[in-house]
């Protein structure tokens, strides 16, 4: 299934085994696990997960991904480990808030769950706004670096 012998060398390999930093690599595994995930197999999503992660160690939305497998293979303490290294890597995803609330959830963790949950609405309403705001103003109004003032 896997396009390259390298990417079914590391899916397949050792999982303790270090790799080179390779962005375009880690990306490839991450589409891999994407699609073990819809297709349900769980146990090769993570694989791939773990791949995409081992190529790039910083890359959130796979940590992010993880984070739901994780959860539904049962691993929720993992899958909350997770979620907190993405929102580390990237504090406005939405996303890792949710699956975190999610796995707190499960772990009957209410009050963790909600405060995951508020935030994940409270930062994915700002998206929506930002992007309404964007989408009314016309563009030689909207803002950029160059075009900013100081008073």
């Amino acid at each position: 299934l896997f396009e390259t012998p390298l990417l079914h060398y590391v899916v397949e390999g050792d999982e303790n085994r270090s790799l080179p930093n390779n962005i375009a690599l880690s990306r490839r595994a991450y589409d891999f696990g994407l699609y073990f995930y819809r297709k349900r197999d769980l146990r090769r999503a993570r694989e791939a997960m773990d791949a995409a992660l081992r190529f790039d160690p910083s890359y959130p939305l796979a940590y992010a991904a993880r984070c739901t497998v994780r959860s539904e293979m049962g691993d929720h303490r993992g899958a909350i480990e997770d979620a907190s290294r993405a929102i580390d890597l990237d504090p406005n995803m939405a996303d890792a808030y949710f699956n975190r609330g999610v796995a707190f959830g499960r772990l009957r963790e209410w009050g963790n769950a909600v405060n995951d949950y508020t935030e994940a609405l409270r930062l994915a309403l700002s998206v929506i706004h930002i992007r309404r705001c964007r989408r009314h103003t016309p563009t030689k109004q909207r803002w950029s670096p160059s075009h900013s003032h100081t008073h």
